[in-house]
């Protein structure tokens, strides 16, 4: 199939279908060649890899996790963002965990037991993958409910 044929939504990148349709393979094969699967015909996979490239596919982290049942993210929890020693905590938990594939989202509690408790929630409703939270007053309160879901978590 050629690769001019359109994508559907014009000025948004292309999907893994998208993609699929323009080199006429199932999504499957366009899923695999591009997580280099030994299965993919080395010249599909270099066709595939090119019409992604060109109509600037980029995986979806959403489709991603609903596969994997991972978020490749941890939560952490400041008491207060302005404080220097929490800020080179905070650059050392991103370090690691950027090297190794995952993403930091950050929340700042300003103090307030309250506000780190909806936190927590609001992490653990989108499911990261582990928690972190500095100088915990109410850690007590929401480890049990991260246990039961098995969120690894720090306090």
């Amino acid at each position: 199939m050629s690769s001019s044929i359109a994508k559907p939504h014009p000025g948004k990148p292309a999907s893994i279908k998208d993609i699929a349709r323009l080199a006429g393979v199932s999504h499957s094969t366009v899923s695999r060649a591009l997580r280099n699967h030994p299965l993919v015909n080395p010249d599909t996979a270099k066709r595939i890899a090119l019409l992604a490239q060109k109509h600037g596919y980029r995986p979806s982290a959403i489709a991603r996790s609903l596969v994997t049942q991972r978020t490749f993210t941890i939560g952490v929890v400041v008491t207060n963002i302005s404080d220097p020693f929490v800020a080179g905590v905070v650059g050392g938990i991103e370090e690691v965990a950027s090297a190794q594939g995952f993403s930091v989202f950050l929340a700042n509690a300003n103090a307030d037991p309250e506000q780190e408790v909806r936190v927590v929630e609001s992490f653990d409703d989108h499911r990261v993958d582990g928690i972190v939270v500095t100088s915990s007053r109410v850690g007590a309160l929401y480890v049990p409910l991260l246990s039961r879901r098995h969120v690894p978590s720090s306090c």
